[in-house]
């Protein structure tokens, strides 16, 4: 990637890549290589001179792997996560919760199609996933402190 003919490299860490797609969590950028110590130092949330970051865990992207057997045609997909409370930094970006009830919605229609055991355990063990978030809002909620960074 370029801009105003500076190059600058995106700073990215293997989240669970498995040969057929990368998964990427995004960092930030860079105007150089970074060396190995400077590249931790950023994983640790650390400033480092020349380096845009972005919070953890808030960044992704899933491509396809070039060199994967099934490789057909490049894609890209970002993953943006909301990044602070809806009520006072406005939606953002999309949530756990809405990546899961995607997941839960396509599971149990491949499910439909072509059931199997493992697809019902799957769906079950993602709508308890579901559930436990929404039980933590209920409880943040009843406990007047939802929206706030608070135990």
């Amino acid at each position: 990637m370029s801009q105003d003919n500076n190059e600058q490299h995106a700073l990215t860490t293997d989240v669970g890549s498995d040969g057929n797609l990368i998964i990427e969590q995004f960092l930030g950028f860079s105007g150089k290589e970074l060396p190995e110590d400077e590249f931790e130092k950023v994983l640790e949330g650390q400033v480092v001179e020349g380096v845009t970051t972005y919070k953890p865990a808030t960044y992704y992207n899933i491509s396809a792997d070039p060199d994967s057997l099934d490789y057909n045609q490049p894609f890209d997909m970002p993953i943006h996560f909301q990044d602070g409370p809806t009520v006072i930094d406005g939606v953002n970006g999309v949530t756990s919760e809405s990546l899961l009830k995607i997941l839960i919605h396509r599971t149990k229609y491949l499910d439909s199609k072509i059931p199997s055991d493992q697809n019902k355990q799957a769906i079950t063990a993602m709508e308890t996933a579901l559930a436990a978030f929404d039980a933590r809002t209920a409880e943040r909620q009843a406990r007047g402190i939802e929206g706030q960074q608070a135990e």
